[in-house]
């Protein structure tokens, strides 16, 4: 799936979302009133595994989150490796919108680190859309639309790990660093840069 692609299926979820009358968030919540912050909606995650991926949305009490988000979608892939490693969380507003990329630190989530350099060879497997749900559609076309900040994102963190002045095993278990990179976004903006409309 090339860039057009992508842009072209998240519009196509969109769609498919408006026509429901539900956000991705909601797609995975369900029942909003007895939405909980913590908890993994799917729990323990949604596996599109046969792709080499998964997923789960959940919030955070503050002060961990930020004031306009409503919770996010953190997003893993398999290393092959009988671990997975975390590519990037997705951050939604209180409409359901996505807002902004965030890479958190390794104790968060638990996942198999990767430095930037591994994670910019990563190739997101080709997947057929077909045996995808509306959910798995729009997040794995997400990610190919973003690939670019993507890598921008995981060097930041990195730049980020760098500039501070302790050993990298110590610092991916400090919890007083929590997101370590974030790149806004404005996907009406993209779509239109990549579909040139």
């Amino acid at each position: 799936m090339n860039d057009q692609q992508a842009a072209e299926s998240v519009y196509e979820c969109l769609l498919e979302f408006g026509q429901q009358c539900i956000n991705p968030a909601l797609a995975v919540i369900g029942d909003a009133e007895a939405f909980q912050s913590g908890r993994h909606y799917p729990e323990p995650y949604l596996d599109f595994s046969a792709q080499g991926l998964r997923t789960y949305y959940h919030s955070h009490s503050h002060p961990l989150q930020a004031e306009d988000e409503h919770g996010h979608f953190h997003l893993f892939a398999d290393t092959g490796e009988g671990c997975w490693t975390h590519l990037a969380a997705l951050s939604m507003d209180q409409q359901g919108q996505s807002r902004r990329w965030l890479s958190t630190n390794r104790w968060v989530t638990d996942e198999c680190w990767k430095a930037a350099t591994g994670m910019q060879g990563f190739a997101l497997p080709a997947v057929d859309s077909s045996k995808l749900s509306l959910v798995e559609r729009w997040l794995y076309a997400m990610l190919i639309l973003y690939r670019q900040e993507l890598n921008q994102l995981w060097q930041q963190r990195d730049d980020y790990l760098n500039s501070i002045k302790k050993e990298t095993d110590v610092l991916l278990e400090d919890r007083e660093h929590y997101v370590l990179a974030g790149q806004e976004i404005d996907l009406l903006q993209k779509m239109q840069q990549v579909l040139q409309l």
